[in-house]
């Protein structure tokens, strides 16, 4: 569903350059945070930063995703000179495979952010438009990109998914900083620390505007790093010995996954990825070397039944109580593969509050539990989920080095 009600929303627009001014216009969601696509817009040319998609409240039957609207885009298709997408979350590039074949635009991402919009672009579309999409490699390492009056530059950021990027966007007018989703983790699971130092860098050498990931600002303090959850999967692991356990997460959390797998390995079980989304985010970030483990660690989900069940340890999708999800079908004793047995785990390790999501996850929870699941989630449990974006303390350390105009 094309979000048709949205509106062309300029938040900034300079024009102190006579004839070549600079806009900033954001194309996704108004409020809320998701169908993030900001325009940055000169007299000659556009660049575009994400691409994402939305999810339907329930007010929206029948429709699976939302997008943002392209008609500005579409009419000024002359001008368009790259799309830049900063990680690999569904409401920064889910939305590529539904506008790429209008926009026909070259993508600039790093690989595994590219090997998530090719699996989505396979779903849609088979191989042949995989084929069709020109993909362009950014990372904090790769030169500076010149694409027409912009010229872009990389910086490593973290959040709940790897390798997630900010980026300098040189324009005539001046430097943008454009920081989508981050926060501040001196100790990440997959990742380097964020580039502090190049953000501070460039603010000593002048940042026009910066865009901002602002989430969290209202909460006191610093996010905890994704390290902190290290010890929570083993210790629930250990006391669930003899039983079936499930963990859900966002198939996006790489890191998630990668300390879930290495829980279960040191308590003699095996890996079984549930449902598509899972299947294809996991094989993605093995192949890309995200998930080092050996594939003896691993059992196909076609395969898990064959197995002792208390010698597995599932990752299924379905955290947000998304209908037909593994986790959902699973819930209603309809799920072609696997089989609910009494007194299993079911840990939820996702982000409790996204908009959206409180009555379908309320109606997953009713009934995991009245099929006789102990379902373990973050209302009556901490440490079970560690957020990817900063708060006020993470957003002012930040700001301050930016030195943003």
């Amino acid at each position: 569903m094309e979000d048709s009600n949205n509106k062309v929303n300029t938040i900034y627009k300079e024009e102190n350059f006579a004839g070549n001014p600079l806009k900033i216009i954001k194309l996704g969601s108004d409020v809320g945070a998701t169908k993030n696509m900001t325009v940055y817009e000169t007299a000659n040319d556009i660049i575009i930063v994400d691409c994402g998609i939305g999810f339907p409240d329930s007010e929206l039957f029948g429709v699976d995703v939302v997008i943002p609207d392209v008609t500005y885009l579409l009419d000024n298709k002359h001008k368009l000179r790259g799309l830049f997408v900063t990680h690999a979350h569904e409401d920064h590039l889910g939305a590529i495979p539904y506008v790429i074949d209008e926009l026909n635009v070259p993508i600039y991402a790093n690989k595994l952010v590219q090997g998530f919009i090719k699996e989505r672009l396979k779903d849609k579309y088979q191989t042949a438009q995989v084929e069709n999409v020109s993909f362009n490699l950014i990372t904090p390492e790769t030169d500076e990109i010149t694409v027409g009056d912009f010229k872009v530059k990389a910086f490593g950021i973290n959040h709940s998914v790897p390798s997630g990027m900010g980026f300098a966007i040189k324009t005539p007018q001046g430097t943008v900083l454009h920081i989508a989703d981050y926060k501040i983790d001196f100790t990440p699971v997959l990742d380097k620390p964020i580039e502090l130092g190049k953000i501070a860098n460039y603010g000593d050498a002048g940042v026009l505007c910066l865009l901002s990931d602002c989430l969290g600002v209202t909460t006191e303090g610093f996010t905890k790093s994704e390290r902190t959850l290290n010890e929570t999967f083993g210790h629930f692991f250990e006391k669930a010995e003899g039983r079936q356990i499930f963990v859900t997460t966002i198939s996006s959390n790489i890191s998630r996954m990668y300390q879930i797998i290495n829980a279960a390995k040191k308590y003699g079980r095996k890996v079984v990825f549930s449902g598509r989304s899972m299947e294809q985010s996991s094989r993605v970030a093995r192949e890309l070397g995200y998930l080092p483990f050996d594939d003896t660690e691993f059992v196909d989900e076609k395969e898990a039944e064959n197995y002792k069940q208390d010698s597995l340890v599932y990752v299924i999708a379905g955290c947000y109580g998304q209908s037909g999800s593994g986790l959902e079908r699973l819930s209603r004793g309809e799920h072609q593969n696997i089989q609910l047995m009494d007194d299993a785990l079911v840990i939820f390790s996702a982000d409790p509050n996204p908009p959206g999501v409180q009555e379908p996850v309320e109606r997953l929870l009713h009934n995991l539990t009245v099929r006789g699941s102990e379902v373990i989630y973050s209302e009556i449990q901490d440490n079970l989920h560690v957020s990817g974006h900063g708060l006020k303390g993470d957003i002012m350390t930040v700001t301050a080095l930016s030195k943003a105009k």
